[in-house]
């Protein structure tokens, strides 16, 4: 993935970690009401995200220029650093010290990011950890290096496990040769994608962000329907992502972003403190194969039951709360509207899922 512009938003903060050790470093904390939009930085308004910024032709005036106007419109970001002086950072640290040193007090700087998709033969672990520790060394404040990693590079992730601290991993299930919405196999490789992140996450004891396609007409590819683009974040959310990437390019169209991802956002915005707060639930369960269930405690202690399909036609499914003992069930918006009252007994219900589709539930017991 050749990152050029990226956005980010998380629904939890994310700690600092060395090794699974707690480094003492205050929890990454992120703005909490999120937008996502067209980005120009000489038009950017006064919604609160996060952006990952790569310009490796700009000097440290000019980015710092750019974290300026972030600053102004609270907007932080989380910065690549050179590759070159990561690539080189074994004969010299010079470079990649000194620009982190430059920039790191900024109010605007969020993280860094370290590297997209190392492996053995084009970034060795052993020049990718001095680099991990020379930004370390350099930013106090920080201490917040996440690595991009796709499903391919998986077997290698734990020989990398001294160079990060927030793991990355994506997928980009959206083509042209796909209609639309595409269900199927794509979206069962994407769900696979982020479990097996996830996996990979939990055992070395690191928070995992998912970069979701925020792309079209390039390389083959088109633009995700409202549908899918939901359908991928929850399934990661559902995974235990604490965050939310998507990679945008030139050819992303303002209107898509808008009609799409500003809607998934604010959603994911409204609910970022219900969705760091999982409940394991024995026993829940349903009478379809693909629909996965996940369950949340929002901050007033009601139950939130989050339920995503991966059909490619609407289906009825029974769901059936296990360990739950529900006594009631609604379905509610992001905002915990009640949309509809739902008749429940002995702990189970029933409901419509659209192709791809995400239910949301506030579940009373």
């Amino acid at each position: 993935m050749a990152a050029l512009l990226l956005v980010l938003m998380v629904a939890a903060s994310v700690a600092a970690m060395d090794g699974g050790r707690n480094t003492g470093i205050p929890p990454l904390t992120v703005p909490s009401a999120i937008t996502l939009g067209w980005y120009d930085v000489s038009t950017l308004n006064t919604s609160s995200i996060a952006v990952l910024y790569n310009n490796p032709s700009q000097s440290i005036d000019e980015v710092r220029a750019l974290l300026d106007v972030l600053h102004g419109s609270k907007r932080r970001a989380v910065l690549e650093v050179p590759r070159d002086s990561v690539r080189y950072v074994r004969n010299s640290s010079v470079a990649l010290s000194s620009w982190v040193a430059a920039l790191y007090d900024h109010p605007a700087v969020l993280a860094w990011y370290l590297w997209d998709e190392p492996n053995e033969s084009t970034m060795p672990n052993t020049t990718l950890a001095v680099a991990y520790d020379t930004i370390r060394r350099a930013d106090p404040l920080h201490h917040n290096v996440s690595l991009v990693m796709s499903p391919g590079y998986w077997p290698q992730t734990e020989t990398y496990k001294d160079c990060f601290d927030v793991l990355l991993c994506d997928d980009y299930p959206c083509v042209g040769t796909n209609p639309a919405p595409t269900g199927g196999a794509a979206f069962e490789q994407l769900r696979a994608t982020v479990d097996g992140c996830g996996t990979v996450a939990r055992r070395l004891g690191r928070p995992f962000w998912f970069v979701q396609q925020g792309f079209g007409e390039q390389l083959g590819h088109r633009s995700c329907t409202a549908a899918e683009a939901r359908f991928s974040a929850f399934s990661a959310l559902q995974a235990g992502a604490t965050g939310l990437v998507g990679w945008r390019v030139a050819r992303t169209t303002p209107t898509w972003v808008n009609n799409v991802w500003q809607p998934l956002a604010l959603d994911v915005a409204a609910l970022g403190a219900t969705l760091s707060n999982p409940v394991d639930v024995p026993d829940m369960g349903s009478n379809s194969s693909g629909l996965r269930l996940r369950a949340f405690r929002a901050p007033n202690l009601v139950l939130w039951l989050t339920a995503v399909s991966n059909a490619t036609t609407a289906l009825r499914i029974r769901v059936d709360t296990g360990a739950l003992p529900a006594t009631s069930v609604s379905r509610v918006d992001a905002s915990g509207t009640v949309i509809n009252t739902l008749p429940c007994h002995a702990g189970t219900f029933v409901d419509t899922f659209e192709p791809l589709g995400v239910n949301l539930y506030e579940v009373l017991i």
